[in-house]
């Protein structure tokens, strides 16, 4: 099976939107994976021919929220374990186990782990805690940590249920930093980006691992016998979809 991947396409963007428009993603997978920051939930109805896109062109697509999905909306409203229909065979999900054949692909949004010595300053830096409500609050570094041990759970549950069939992860967020982006490398806010969960796949030994949300195209690297794959397209207006490819994809 060729499962293809992509990320961070922000289509909510004219450039971004326009560049998919004359730049497809051509369908060379049976399936679609989009890790997170496709659209924000309050204007997905804008964009209702991307979704009709994907419906036409690939078997299935699988599609994960990133932290921009709740830009301008409440996280409450569709947080934890959900699987919804977007079209017949496009799939909008979190912390959830989908099986093709040999094949266990798990999805979660992989919120990230921020020490309390830099609360204050990546709330301060950082978007999601101006744009992201909590029940009618403020999204809070308090509460991305409880997410991330959620999402954390799922995983290790996920990963230690005995089984013959190869696991693809797939999350928004960074696994590790390992080969993380030079550029941003000693930046506060890293924490909101990444988290360090080396061991953790050391122990775990998926075989696949899908990210996004640095909007960097690191090359393919392996923590063990894991190899680590993103495809994301970033800003256009601001030259960050360069390496990006319409047409990557795995055999599994």
């Amino acid at each position: 099976m060729n499962i293809q991947y992509c990320s961070d396409l922000h289509i909510e963007f004219p450039k971004n939107k326009a560049f998919l428009k004359e730049n497809p993603i051509q369908p060379v997978g049976d399936i679609l994976i989009i890790a997170g920051d496709l659209v924000p939930f309050a204007v997905i109805d804008k964009h209702k021919d991307f979704f009709n896109y994907c419906a036409d062109h690939f078997e299935q697509t699988y599609w994960i929220p990133g932290n921009h999905e709740y830009y301008g909306s409440d996280i409450t409203q569709k947080s934890g374990s959900f699987h919804e229909k977007i079209r017949p065979n496009v799939h909008l999900l979190n912390n959830k186990i989908i099986e093709h054949e040999n094949i266990r692909l798990l999805f979660t949004i992989l919120w990230t782990k921020i020490d309390p010595m830099h609360q204050w300053e990546i709330e301060r830096g950082m978007n999601d805690f101006h744009v992201i409500k909590y029940g009618g609050f403020r999204f809070t570094a308090d509460r991305v940590n409880l997410f991330y041990e959620e999402n954390k759970r799922f995983l290790t549950n996920a990963l230690v249920e005995n089984s013959e069939k190869t696991n693809v992860v797939v999350t928004h967020h960074v696994p590790t930093f390992q080969y993380y982006p030079p550029q941003f490398r000693g930046s506060i806010l890293n924490e909101g980006f990444a988290v360090e969960l080396a061991d953790f796949i050391e122990e775990h030994q998926p075989s696949y691992w899908i990210y996004g949300h640095h909007h960097h195209n690191t090359p393919l690297f392996k923590i063990g016998e894991t190899s680590l794959l993103t495809n994301q397209l970033g800003y256009v207006e601001m030259g960050e979809h360069l390496n990006f490819k319409n047409n990557e994809f795995i055999s599994v």
